[in-house]
């Protein structure tokens, strides 16, 4: 993330059984593992997936493991453009410009 400019530093992510009470507009799995194990959602009508290959299950090499956590994060910010445009009743280019 520091690549890109994005600070981390801090953040932690919270366990499922943490948010199951929490109302959320929409849930969204990102690899198939999650969502095959995703708990039911009581509070949330709009569950969304996307298949995301795991980076951490990348058998590689030194400069393969990092390339593909690159590649998950690129794909995962594309999918979050592209949702946040439909949200607003926008279209994402390539270029990322709306339309």
């Amino acid at each position: 993330m520091k690549e890109i400019g994005v600070d981390i530093f801090g953040q932690d992510s919270r366990g499922v059984k943490e948010s199951l009470k929490d109302h959320f507009a929409y849930v969204i799995t990102v690899s198939d593992d999650s969502r095959e194990r995703s708990p039911v959602w009581p509070f949330t009508h709009n569950l969304r997936h996307w298949s995301i290959p795991d980076p951490e299950r990348v058998k590689g090499s030194s400069e393969q493991k990092p390339e593909a956590f690159r590649r998950a994060r690129d794909e995962i910010s594309w999918k979050v453009r592209e949702f946040l445009a439909q949200l607003h009743g926008h279209s994402w280019s390539a270029s990322g410009a709306t339309g």
